[in-house]
């Protein structure tokens, strides 16, 4: 939730992510953990020319740990199938996706500390995501990996969709999962759609979502 001072807000924006363009086996967090890595670098140049209090060799360090933390979990839980019951540090990590939630937290605090505006009252990560429903192969999956561990409070997500596309995508989705429980009539499409809708309604609830006008339309109409 934004402070009522929405104004004296600071917010960091990352470039935008494309999901099209994303390789097959490409996971949506590793790919925004290199933005943060180079927004960070980008931040330690500035500051040596600066001389910026911000940031220090104790906090360069903490970050780098942080980044090598988020890695390392993000690919314990990616790689679970390919664990060995003797890799008991991977195994830890893959207890409970939120110490990743966690970690990814903590670093990008971390991260705003740099980039902290000194008459700002609080800061707040901005990720940009275009085309997401484009995206049919991996689109559930990039969802459901900012659901687990990037819905958290110091992050804005935003995100240009179509939403009829994009619950149909979810919906295609669904209808492959349980395509077993459909033969079976254990699953109608019905109650497969009432799980989309629920599912959505979640991630994009609809008093975060901003309707924009066909232009076609707008320029008719004023």
């Amino acid at each position: 939730k934004l402070p009522d001072n929405f104004a004296s807000c600071h917010f960091v924006v990352l470039p935008p992510v494309d999901p099209t363009i994303m390789e097959k086996h490409q996971n949506i967090v590793k790919l925004l953990l290199s933005r943060m890595y180079r927004l960070a670098e980008e931040t330690w140049r500035n500051a040596e020319r600066t001389h910026c209090r911000n940031v220090t060799e104790a906090r360069k360090n903490d970050l780098l740990t942080l980044f090598n933390d988020c890695i390392s979990s993000l690919d314990a839980i990616k790689n679970v199938d390919n664990l060995s019951a003797s890799n008991l540090s991977a195994i830890s990590k893959i207890s409970d996706s939120s110490i990743l939630k966690q970690q990814l937290y903590e670093l990008v605090e971390l991260i705003l500390v740099f980039t902290k505006k000194k008459d700002s009252c609080r800061e707040f990560l901005v990720i940009q995501l275009d085309d997401t429903d484009t995206s049919t192969s991996k689109c559930y999956e990039i969802l459901e990996d900012l659901r687990k561990f990037l819905s958290i409070p110091n992050v804005i997500i935003l995100m240009a969709t179509d939403m009829k596309l994009l619950r149909t995508v979810i919906l295609q989705h669904y209808i492959d999962e349980f395509s077993s429980c459909r033969k079976e009539d254990v699953l109608s499409v019905p109650q497969l759609e009432k799980m989309e809708s629920k599912y959505i309604d979640k991630i994009i609830p609809p008093t975060h979502a901003v309707h924009l006008p066909k232009l076609d339309e707008y320029v008719v109409n004023y």
